[in-house]
C-alpha cells in the first residue's frame, strides 16, 4: 500500500480561511497586504472628503466608501464564522477581542447613516470610521504587555497628576493677581467690568498647566516671574513624567519580543535534535524525498 508524498491534513477548511485572516503563511501575508491597503484607501478617502475643495468627487468618495465598507463587512462576518469555538464563544469573542471591536466599529457607522435621512450627510458618525487605522496595530498580547507594566503606569500616572495639581495651585497664588492675565473677550465685557483673570482659580490653572506639560506656552510673555519659574519647572517635570511610562512600554515590548525569539530557538533547537539523533526521522525524510513510503 503506497501513501502520497505527504499526509493530508485534517484540518478543517474554516480554520485555514481563519489563519489567512489572521495574516499566517504567505496567503495569509498576501491578505494583510491587500486589506492594509484598502483600509488606507477608505480612510484617505474619508479624510479628502471633509475638503470643501473635493466636494466635486464626492460621488467618487460615496463609491469607495461603499466598496470598502462591503469588503470590510464580508472580512469581519468571515473572520466571526470561521473561528473555532461555539457560537456563545464567537460572540464573547467579537465584544471582548479589541481588534473585533475596532472592526465593528468602523462598519458600525455606514449602516447606521443608511437608516437615518440624510445618509452619508450625517457627519457625527462617520468620523468613527478612522478607528480603522488600529487595525494596522501589530498582533501582540497586549494583554501580557499591560500586565507586565500597569504597575508602573499606575504610579506615573498618579505621579503625573499629583505634579499637575501642585503646578496649577502654584499657577493660582503667582498669577490670581497678574493684571496681565485679564481676559476680556470684548470692550462690552470691558465697560461692564466683566472681565476675569485667567487664573482666577485652581481648576481654572489646570488648564494652562496642562498646556505647558504638553510643550505649549501660550501666555509665556505675560506671565510673572513666579509664574515663569513654574512653567520651566512644568517643562521639566512633564519630560520625566512621559518618559517614565514611555520606558514602561519599551521594556515590556522588548521583553515579550525576546520572549518569542527564545520560543523560536527552541523549537528550531527541537527540531534540529530529532533530525540528528533519530535515525528513523532521517530514514523516513529519506522515502519522502523519493516521493512515497510504503506502509
Amino acid at each position: 500500500m503506497k501513501e502520497p508524498l505527504l499526509p493530508v491534513s485534517n484540518r478543517p477548511q474554516t480554520s485555514k480561511i481563519y489563519e489567512i485572516l489572521e495574516g499566517e503563511g504567505p496567503y495569509g501575508s498576501a491578505y494583510s497586504f491587500v486589506l492594509t491597503t484598502v483600509i488606507l484607501v477608505n480612510v484617505a478617502s474619508f479624510i479628502l472628503s471633509t475638503e470643501p475643495g473635493m466636494h466635486d468627487y464626492q460621488d467618487s468618495f460615496d463609491l469607495i466608501e461603499e466598496t470598502t465598507v462591503i469588503v470590510f463587512t464580508l472580512e469581519y462576518v468571515l473572520r466571526l464564522s470561521t473561528r473555532s469555538g461555539s457560537c456563545a464563544s464567537r460572540v464573547v469573542w467579537a465584544l471582548t477581542n479589541f481588534f473585533s471591536v475596532v472592526d465593528l466599529l468602523s462598519i458600525l457607522p455606514f449602516y447606521v447613516d443608511l437608516l437615518i435621512p440624510g445618509g452619508q450627510s450625517f457627519f457625527p458618525t462617520q468620523w468613527i470610521r478612522v478607528v480603522r487605522l488600529l487595525r494596522l496595530l501589530p498582533s501582540l498580547p497586549y494583554d501580557k504587555i499591560w500586565r507586565k507594566s500597569y504597575k508602573l503606569l499606575a504610579a506615573s500616572g498618579f505621579a503625573g497628576f499629583t505634579v499637575w495639581v501642585i503646578c496649577a495651585a502654584l499657577y493660582y497664588w503667582f498669577e490670581r493677581n497678574n493684571p496681565e492675565m485679564e481676559y476680556c473677550p470684548d470692550d462690552a465685557f470691558k465697560l461692564d467690568n466683566r472681565c476675569w483673570n485667567r487664573f482666577h482659580s485652581i481648576p481654572a490653572a489646570m488648564y494652562y498647566s496642562l498646556l505647558n506639560f504638553f510643550g505649549e506656552f501660550p501666555l509665556a510673555d505675560n506671565h510673572s516671574l513666579g509664574g515663569r519659574f513654574v512653567g520651566g519647572f512644568i517643562q521639566v517635570m512633564g519630560a520625566a513624567v512621559m518618559a517614565i511610562p514611555a520606558g514602561a512600554l519599551g521594556n515590556a515590548f522588548s521583553e515579550i519580543v525576546q520572549e518569542k525569539f527564545e520560543e523560536e530557538e527552541k523549537q528550531d533547537e527541537a527540531v534540529t535534535s530529532d533530525v540528528a539523533n533519530g535515525p528513523v526521522q532521517k530514514e523516513t525524510a529519506i522515502r519522502y524525498l523519493d516521493g512515497e513510503r510504503g506502509v
